[in-house]
């Protein structure tokens, strides 16, 4: 019984190379109603949860999806016994899909699917396809909801889409398409209206055509509208212009050459229309005809436009129709009103604000305001974020019409020389103020007892000398960050605040920091930059992981053994000549810089505890004593495996003298004669002398297997795959890969 039993387990194991080609994955297998086997699903993710999924399968690498057209097709059955036999020559998908997704991956045409009812959005993002696409490419997905097409290298003649593509899409609500360099666009859709359109980064009406290239660009009405970096040249009532200015020089006289394509807008398209977005679009200029068009819409964005009408502010936005919630600005020119009579913005210190509006960015816009000007904010009382930096303004001023509820508050790179006036309004509100590289000098006295909602305050680059604050215990505040960098201070005195987690006061003229005991939650501290501190740490801190303590022309470093959580030590530029273990903590930690010090050699008074947990070590530019054999005792112990858990790295960068001394070493490189003293010191095993003859016996078994398996399955291959379905292929070049 035990012969026969020895002979059956040898025929199986001689017969199953042999069977596996033509045995059935069930991984592979994808349930709609008939148990049908699916190609496409052997080289892509199918999930009921994400639908399908094609990506690289290997993390960090790029492939190519290529030969997806006329994939066969077989049902399971008739594929095990008849594997000639193909009944589709079309992508299958499964029924319960209702998602299908290509990432970073390239066709030689666009693949041709079976009816996909159930599927309602498709993505293709970094995708490459050769061949134009076929206007009949979308019939099977009569579903449809959503198409994203981002970011795609359309290799057709004219650089566009077939006008008929959409058609056959009635239930399509979004359409995005930015970032394909589509030169035109006709989107032919009958009686829908779209919830969202992104036409953003597409080259509309470039400068340099074809004579025979039409640039008909169309599109249904939208809710949302994204033109974005899209040449976008003029807009006014009943026209969008598209084109590009382009510079010739002939005979030292510049002069400009202006292609436009000039797109009608429809009544339709106004009253569908409740937000725009043609931001990115430098030669932009606003007509004044379109300004009544734009008070019923919500979102406006003209970042960067060359001209933007002064009646947009001293006139549309205090109409009574104005809905606007969301203006944006940002490095946007205004163009002054006509006429010595009419006013303008310098007169009107910034008055403009809509009843409505919730969120403003007049950020960088310069040349609207004198140096100094005062921004009002009278009439915003819906304001929840309002972004201003760098407009040279000299005083921001809340009135009792101004925002209550404020939210966030970013006035940087400016001159303001005290805190916002009327900001108390929004106190109990207010989460974020920034206000960097400004010249404010004082604060509110009680700023962290009234802002008990405040969690990020940026404070840097100000003319503060001092920082002092009574303790606020028995206030629950929120402050987490808070910058008082690149000051003057010369003290600081900060109270118990519970919940900061990042201090960051480098570059001032401090001499002592003592405020650690009320900061329980506080993980990063920064101190560089300030010369001869000292950090005075009277009870053991379980939260701090960061300091940073460099540039401080410290001698010696503090005593930062009651630091028990930190993991990361910056000495960076100081004058250092040891680094003693004793005033670490003696859990040790991971990463320690002390590059640019005095340092001569590492022979400090380390625990075993504390060289096991060090991972990293930056001591470049130290004028280090040592021989061409760059093996202090501590480095020796750095390099030498402590425990057997071998895969840690761990990384040194000295240079300096050392002719061997390498500027970066891994631990991975262990002292191979270390590793031989373990080997002669231990016990050979008796099952050793055992191990051969098993090893020979599996090899010719094995070997047999593989073999007969290989010419079996290339015959089967050879004769079973005439077109191979999604074929993945490594890309042989970055410039080729997508």
């Amino acid at each position: 019984m035990n012969l026969f039993s020895f002979c059956f387990v040898g025929i199986l194991s001689l017969l199953f190379p042999l069977c596996r080609p033509f045995l059935i994955d069930l991984r592979h297998w994808s349930y709609d109603g008939v148990g049908t086997f699916l190609p496409i699903c052997r080289v892509c993710l199918c999930t009921r949860q994400n639908g399908v999924e094609c990506v690289p399968r290997r993390e960090g690498e790029k492939f190519k999806l290529r030969e997806v057209s006329q994939t066969p097709i077989h049902f399971g059955t008739i594929f095990v016994l008849f594997p000639h036999f193909f009944l589709s020559f079309s992508v299958l998908l499964p029924r319960w899909a209702d998602s299908l997704s290509f990432v970073n991956l390239s066709f030689s045409a666009f693949p041709l699917f079976a009816t996909a009812p159930r599927v309602r959005q498709l993505h293709l993002h970094h995708c490459a396809i050769a061949a134009p696409i076929s206007p009949s490419a979308f019939v099977p997905f009569h579903s449809l909801e959503s198409v994203h097409l981002t970011d795609c290298r359309l290799m057709g003649r004219d650089n566009a889409l077939p006008p008929a593509l959409f058609r056959p899409l009635d239930k399509l609500r979004e359409l995005s398409l930015p970032g394909n360099r589509l030169r035109t666009v006709r989107i032919e859709i009958a009686g829908t209206i779209l919830d969202r359109l992104d036409l953003s980064r597409n080259r509309l009406c470039p400068s340099r055509t074809n004579p025979n290239d039409t640039f008909g660009i169309e599109w249904p009405p939208t809710r949302q509208l994204s033109l974005e970096n899209a040449n976008v040249l003029a807009l006014n009532s009943t026209h969008w212009t598209f084109g590009e200015v382009e510079a010739e020089q002939q005979q030292l006289n510049i002069s400009l050459k202006t292609v436009e394509c000039h797109v009608p807008i429809t009544e339709s398209h106004w009253q569908a229309l409740e937000q725009l977005r043609i931001g990115g679009n430098h030669a932009l200029r606003l007509h004044p005809s379109v300004l009544s068009r734009l008070l019923t819409l919500h979102h406006l964005d003209f970042s960067d436009a060359a001209s933007v009408p002064e009646e947009f502010f001293l006139k549309w936005t205090r109409h009574a129709e104005t809905q606007w919630h969301h203006i944006v600005l940002r490095r946007a020119k205004i163009k002054a009103a006509a006429g010595a009579d009419q006013p303008n913005l310098r007169q009107n210190q910034w008055t403009f604000c809509s009843a409505k509006l919730e969120w403003l960015d007049i950020s960088e816009m310069g040349g609207i305001a004198e140096e100094g000007t005062t921004l009002r904010l009278d009439g915003c009382a819906k304001l929840k974020w309002l972004y201003a930096d760098a407009n040279a303004l000299g005083e921001i001023l809340i009135g009792d019409s101004g925002p209550a509820a404020l939210l966030s508050l970013s006035a940087r790179d400016n001159r303001l020389s005290r805190w916002p006036a009327g900001l108390l309004r929004s106190a109990r509100s207010l989460s974020s103020v920034q206000l960097a590289n400004n010249s404010i000098a004082r604060l509110p006295p009680e700023l962290f007892e009234q802002y008990t909602q405040l969690n990020s305050l940026d404070l840097s680059q100000n003319a503060f000398h001092h920082f002092h604050f009574g303790d606020s215990s028995h206030q629950q505040t929120s402050l987490m960050f808070l910058n008082l960098s690149q000051n003057r201070l010369r003290s600081v005195a900060l109270p118990t605040l519970s919940s900061l987690t990042v201090l960051d006061l480098s570059d001032n003229i401090l001499t002592e920091f003592a405020s650690l005991g009320g900061l329980p939650s506080l993980e990063h501290l920064h101190l560089s930059g300030n010369t001869g501190i000292r950090l005075t740490i009277a009870a053991e801190h379980s939260a701090l992981l960061r300091l940073h303590l460099a540039n401080c022309s410290l001698k010696k470093i503090p005593d930062l053994s009651r630091l028990i959580a930190l993991r990361e030590l910056d000495l960076r530029a100081n004058n250092l000549e040891s680094v003693p273990g004793h005033w670490l903590p003696s859990r040790g930690v991971n990463a320690l810089d002390v590059e640019g010090n005095a340092l001569r050699e590492l022979g400090w008074d380390w625990r075993a505890e504390q060289l096991a947990a060090l991972r990293e070590l930056r001591a470049v530019g130290n004028p280090w004593e040592c021989a061409c054999e760059f093996a202090p005792p501590v480095v020796k112990q750095l390099f030498t495996p402590q425990t057997q858990q071998t895969t840690k790295q761990r990384t040194i960068f000295c240079g300096g003298k050392c002719p061997r001394g390498n500027k970066h070493r891994k631990v991975e490189n262990e002292h191979r004669e270390a590793a031989e003293q373990q080997q002669n010191d231990s016990v050979p095993n008796p099952f050793v002398f055992f191990l051969p003859p098993f090893a020979l016996i599996g090899a010719t078994f094995v070997g047999i297997s593989l073999l007969v398996r290989g010419s079996v399955k290339r015959e089967w291959r050879r004769r079973s795959f005439v077109s191979s379905h999604f074929a993945y292929r490594r890309v042989q070049s970055d410039g080729e890969a997508i």
